[in-house]
């Protein structure tokens, strides 16, 4: 193994030491890690990049990471991608089970939690349980520079809708499933604000998003995605954003 690689095991093992204390578990399920460079390019032309994706094996349950070759750097401020990640190893363990139909339905709420998780750790909270407040005008490190809470909440937002905005936005199924993503990242980020900022006012465009989604389907996910979601909610979103993603590949042919 190369010292890159070694580096790069060490730093997301101790990651998952710091994310089990952090969300009271006992353990992670295992995951096998594997390296990526990052194509900045290829990042631009489709208006996305991820630097850490968690892969499932249907048939067999087990759990990959694969993530970007310089991530272990600490001036990278990066270790929340790490536990975003981590949240999905935790909940597609829970709730999918080597179902491919579950594999698609719990996605949207995995995103909102793993966008609860992943803001929780950019503002510093050192128990996913803990009590604390903070103001959407407090600076924080992210691996795209210093932001305020207020500018890492809408990142997923405006992302989404400037996706949704393209032309060739129903050209693949990974575009389409990284729009939905980053809009349930969003509810997920927000609704640590609602819960825990002290100036949190919302102050959003949601046309885009409404429109992509249907006007009734936002409507009640976006009055749904909000707290700490209970089972029967999580079952329900579940129902509703497999009906939408069906629709939508097939209204594209994907």
């Amino acid at each position: 193994m190369d010292k890159e690689s070694i580096l790069l095991n060490k730093y997301v093992n101790q990651s998952v030491k710091r994310y089990i204390d952090f969300m009271n578990i006992e353990k992670l399920p295992q995951f096998i890690i594997t390296k990526k460079k990052i194509s900045l390019t290829k990042a631009n032309k489709k208006g996305f990049g991820s630097f850490a994706t968690h892969h499932y094996d249907i048939p067999t349950g087990g759990h990959s990471l694969e993530v970007w070759s310089d991530m272990y750097q600490q001036q990278l401020h990066a270790e929340y991608l790490l536990f975003h990640e981590f949240t999905h190893i935790l909940d597609t363990e829970m709730y999918v089970q080597k179902d491919k139909k579950k594999n698609v339905m719990y996605k949207g709420f995995s995103e909102y939690h793993a966008g609860q998780i992943d803001f929780l750790k950019v503002i510093g909270v050192k128990k996913a349980d803990a009590s604390f407040s903070f103001s959407m005008k407090q600076m924080f490190e992210t691996v795209g520079g210093p932001k305020t809470a207020e500018e890492f909440v809408l990142v997923a937002h405006d992302t989404s809708a400037n996706l949704i905005n393209r032309s060739d936005f129903q050209a693949d199924v990974e575009t389409l499933a990284i729009t939905f993503g980053l809009i349930f990242n969003y509810w997920g980020r927000r609704s640590i604000c609602k819960m825990y900022a002290v100036d949190y006012v919302e102050k959003v465009d949601n046309k885009a998003i409404e429109k992509c989604i249907g006007k009734e389907s936002f409507k009640t996910l976006d009055a749904l995605m909000n707290g700490w979601l209970t089972e029967d909610q999580i079952k329900l979103i579940g129902e509703i954003y497999f009906k939408i993603i069906v629709s939508k590949m097939k209204k594209y042919s994907l």
